[in-house]
């Protein structure tokens, strides 16, 4: 990716320069892709369209820094004036108006403000998708999350936030744990597990040591080979004679009242005594 303002200022005449672009692909006005485009070209023409003081941002700079697996199908670029987006390749380019502190190469908005940018434009679920993914690769930190969320006046999903920065949520490393512990558990006014612990067989996403039962949550694309869950499903069986109550995206969001009450009859039968609530949904 190059503009014409960089080859001038290297010293190329415009004759050499519209010579040169015969081969090039035409991005956007005075930018010119002098490869097939990958994902960070798509960036870097935001950024060479914006011009000075722009920067990365939202999902894009979220991706950047590491917290998502996945790059963005659209690229967010903040820019001092306002521009035209444009496509490249399979990726499309967006600018918002406005200047935010950037840093590192390319430059990019610095992951908590990201995160929070993201929640304003996002739904509830792709909001604790993306919070999720940063806080559990560590690419985020709880503290510095809500010192940046108190900076804010206004913010989307404050709340949701606050409670997924608690150290009561550390260990929720995705969206179908954050769910399930949000309308499974707590809306159900069930136990709450231990988080991510690590036993013989393997590490488990939920504990529940007293009533001798596992809770494992399975992501589709996280779990290409079911027979290694198999095998540690029965080696917690005949090991510790602790039971894994297996669910996926479908049962946690379709009917968490459902996959309580299954749980709550699993306690039942270990003992546990309290008392469920009934949630908005039962």
């Amino acid at each position: 990716m190059i503009s014409t303002g960089q080859l001038i200022g290297a010293g190329v005449t415009s004759r050499v320069i519209d010579r040169l672009s015969l081969a090039w692909e035409r991005v956007s006005p005075g930018i010119y892709l002098t490869r097939p485009p990958i994902w960070e070209s798509a960036a870097w023409a935001g950024l060479l369209r914006a011009g000075d003081g722009a920067a990365v941002g939202g999902l894009a700079a979220c991706f950047l820094e590491g917290a998502l697996r996945d790059a963005p199908r659209s690229v967010l670029i903040w820019a001092e004036r306002a521009k035209s987006g444009f496509h490249l390749g399979p990726w499309s380019v967006e600018f918002r108006r406005g200047t935010r502190p950037s840093y590192r190469f390319p430059p990019r908005t610095r992951i908590h403000a990201s995160l929070l940018d993201v929640a304003s434009t996002s739904n509830e679920l792709d909001t604790a998708a993306t919070m999720t993914s940063a806080l559990s690769r560590g690419v985020a930190e709880p503290g510095r999350l809500l010192d940046e969320l108190g900076s804010r006046a206004h913010q989307r999903h404050r709340s949701m936030i606050e409670t997924l920065c608690d150290p009561t949520s550390k260990g929720v490393h995705s969206l179908i744990e954050w769910v399930f512990l949000r309308d499974v558990v707590r809306a159900h006014r069930l136990p709450e597990p231990e988080l991510q612990v690590t036993k013989s067989a393997g590490r488990v996403d939920q504990l529940y040591d007293r009533f001798d039962t596992i809770v494992d949550l399975d992501g589709i694309r996280d779990h290409s080979d079911w027979s290694k869950d198999m095998y540690r499903d029965n080696e917690h069986l005949l090991e510790h004679h602790t039971l894994t109550l297996r669910y996926g995206l479908n049962d946690v969001m379709g009917r968490p009242c459902a996959v309580s009450s299954q749980v709550l009859r699993r306690f039942r039968s270990r003992g546990w005594r309290g008392r469920p609530k009934g949630c908005r949904r039962c």
